[in-house]
């Protein structure tokens, strides 16, 4: 599984915190280190990263398939995005999808009908249902390990106007971390 970072923020997002997050292509943890069977030996998470944003005045998106911690584009795109995306902003490691704007709770139904279908298609496959999803102006997390559940985790910290949601706890960040419960939905706007 990739390593994900979002923020939600009514203030510009440091370009400290994405590249505190940079520092886990090389120090990201893995399977190995939960006592889980890894099936692939790669250290850290070395296999290319993405930065996405979503503001008032547009989107912006940059990927590479070289590790960040390599890759001088990677600070090249933190800086880009820091001038380009103002608040309110929503950053995402990960491709999102949308959906239609729902309540939590038919949001998290219609989840797990999803999961359940391809569960029902796929059984026993799939490893984990952890994402970070933008709908409309909001970004959802939900974690759902089904192997190795202390390797897919969230976790959430913020200060009084940023909220962020990371894959591991970045020791860099402010505030006091949270790991999201297996099977939680959290909802975050700016």
């Amino acid at each position: 599984m990739c390593r994900m970072l979002a923020v939600v923020s009514r203030k510009p997002v440091p370009a400290d915190t994405l590249l505190a997050f940079r520092q886990l292509a090389d120090t990201g943890r893995n399977f190995r280190d939960f006592g889980c069977p890894q099936p692939n030996p790669k250290s850290g998470h070395p296999d290319g990263w993405g930065i996405a944003c979503v503001a008032q005045e547009g989107e912006f998106y940059v990927r590479s398939p070289t590790k960040a911690t390599a890759d001088p584009r990677y600070e090249e795109a933190v800086r880009q995005m820091v001038r380009t995306c103002s608040p309110p902003l929503v950053l995402v490691f990960v491709e999102s999808m949308g959906t239609e704007m729902r309540t939590l709770p038919e949001l998290k139904q219609a989840i797990a009908k999803a999961k359940a279908g391809i569960d029902e298609r796929f059984p026993r496959k799939v490893e984990s249902y952890t994402f970070l999803m933008l709908d409309g102006n909001r970004l959802i997390a939900h974690r759902d390990a089904r192997t190795c559940v202390p390797y897919y985790t969230l976790h959430e910290t913020g200060t009084e106007d940023m909220r962020i949601v990371s894959s591991e706890v970045l020791p860099t960040l402010p505030g006091r971390w949270r790991m999201l419960r297996n099977g939680e939905s959290v909802e975050f706007r700016p």
